[in-house]
């Protein structure tokens, strides 16, 4: 049996044990081998919309629904609304209403941006699902040549 440690840019959070079966499997590592990170405080709905927030600045809630739609999300009404308040309630986003008239009457548009804390917990997952997408490269790689090697011992 192979133990790898995979470390690197924040991506040592496993062990890798390959056996003399083609099967791996993931064991968490303890506290001392490794640091086993911490999940993101974001849902990735959530971070998808700090995400597209980030990327567009302020934004109007309908604005930020049809951006959201284009990833086939489902928030309409009281959802969407919902899962803003959420992210306002965290402290992640701030909200604001502008009244315009039209027609003779008066119409209250939702804006929302994002907060300093908002890009930092955009950052944080940001990170978390890059260094997740490192090792995974990693994790491949090392088990095509383990698997090539057996191959040709064989």
């Amino acid at each position: 049996m192979q133990r790898y440690f995979l470390t690197g840019e924040n991506i040592a959070f496993f062990v890798l044990e390959v056996q003399t079966s083609p099967v791996a499997r993931e064991q968490p590592m303890s506290a001392t081998e490794g640091d086993a990170g911490q999940l993101p405080e974001v849902t990735h709905l959530q971070f998808l919309v700090l995400d597209v927030i980030a990327a567009i600045q302020e934004t109007s809630a309908t604005e930020l629904r049809r951006h959201l739609e284009a990833f086939s999300t489902d928030q309409k009404g009281p959802k969407f609304y919902q899962l803003m308040g959420r992210l306002e309630k965290s402290g992640f986003v701030e909200s604001w209403a502008q009244q315009y008239d039209v027609g003779g009457g008066s119409v209250s548009r939702t804006f929302y941006k994002l907060t300093e804390e908002g890009e930092t917990a955009r950052q944080i997952t940001l990170e978390f699902y890059n260094s997740r997408l490192k090792l995974h490269a990693v994790v491949t790689e090392r088990l095509k040549r383990s698997h090539e090697r057996r191959r040709k011992q064989r």
